[in-house]
C-alpha cells in the first residue's frame, strides 16, 4: 500500500501511527510512505528518519503546506474525486512540482 499521512504538527511521532497501522489488522504491507501538508524542511527530515528507521519502510516523498495545493472536500472529509476535480491535470503536475522525492539511485549496468 501507498500511505499518504497527514504530516501536520508532528515530527517523530508520526512513525508511531505509521506502526500502527502496519499492525493492525488487516496487516498490510506499507510499501511507501508520502508526507502530506511539511511545513519545513527540518520536519520533514525529522519524519523521514523516524519512518525509516522505526517502520521499515520508505518515504517516498512529501507535499509541502500549501493552500493552492488544496482539492475542495465535501462533508465528512470525502475528498471530491480527481475526475470531478476542475483541471486535475494542471493540479498534479502542480503539486509534483512542489514535492520533494529522494534523489533516484542510478541501477549499475
Amino acid at each position: 500500500m501507498l500511505l499518504v499521512i497527514d504530516s501536520r504538527r508532528m515530527n517523530r511521532g508520526v512513525a508511531a501511527q505509521v506502526l500502527g497501522l502496519q499492525a493492525m489488522p488487516p496487516k498490510v504491507r506499507i510499501a511507501g510512505v508520502i508526507l502530506n501538508h511539511v511545513a519545513t524542511a527540518r520536519q520533514e527530515s525529522k519524519q523521514r528518519q523516524a519512518i525509516e528507521t522505526f517502520c521499515n519502510a520508505p518515504v517516498l516523498g512529501a507535499i509541502p503546506a500549501d493552500s493552492s495545493l488544496l482539492l475542495p472536500e465535501r462533508h465528512l472529509g470525502v475528498v471530491v474525486s480527481v475526475g470531478e476535480a476542475s483541471d486535475a491535470e494542471a493540479f498534479i503536475r502542480v503539486v509534483a512540482k512542489r514535492s520533494s522525492a529522494p534523489a533516484r539511485r542510478q541501477s549499475a549496468g
